[in-house]
């Protein structure tokens, strides 16, 4: 069976990673594709398109909460990631 070379390398997603716990939002959202949709598990929340609504929204949240995200596993193959985490949070006040 053939493997397919990832897209994104192991070390690539952790400096996402990284820059996500870090709120470093341009270093973040320059891994994203200007066409890139992201779709949150709270039906609260709209399908937020591009990188400036995804900053935005996240820039609200971490106004009122600290989010760190843990990876416990990263599987970077072909077109796709595996990441299994934890994630915590922590309210402002």
């Amino acid at each position: 069976m053939t493997q397919i070379p990832p897209r994104l390398d192991r070390t690539s997603f952790l400096t996402y990673i990284h820059a996500f716990n870090t709120r470093s939002y341009e270093t973040q959202h320059a891994f994203y594709s200007p066409s890139i949709t992201m779709t949150l598990p709270d039906p609260r929340v709209p399908v937020l398109h591009g990188p400036e609504e995804i900053s935005a929204h996240y820039a609200q949240v971490h106004s009122v909460a600290e989010e760190t995200v843990v990876p416990m596993n990263v599987l970077c193959e072909g077109e796709g990631v595996f990441l299994e985490m934890e994630v915590f949070f922590n309210g402002h006040g």
